[in-house]
């Protein structure tokens, strides 16, 4: 059922997440990333990936999505990053 298969993305999660979270907790030290906690960034990154990838294929069909899915997640990514970042940098 569902339940097994989110138990069963547990260890890659908890993983990705972690590594994403440690690594933005030390940007958020040195003062290159706004302060917040690392999981709520992490997520803000993760988020906007996911969400694309899952509506895709419905957006090619029904709007004519015409950008390759490497250019829409570094322009994702990079728009997430900016909101991230510390306010002297924005």
């Amino acid at each position: 059922g569902g339940n097994q298969a989110i138990e069963g993305m547990r260890p890659i999660f908890v993983r990705f997440v972690s590594a994403l979270a440690g690594y933005f907790a030390v940007q958020m030290e040195a003062g290159r990333m706004r302060p917040m906690h690392p999981i709520l960034a992490a997520q803000a990154i993760a988020a906007p990936v996911a969400f694309h990838l899952l509506t895709r294929p419905v957006a090619e069909r029904l709007v004519g999505l015409k950008v390759s899915e490497e250019e829409a997640v570094d322009q994702l990514v990079r728009v997430t990053l900016r909101g991230l970042a510390p306010e002297a940098d924005r």
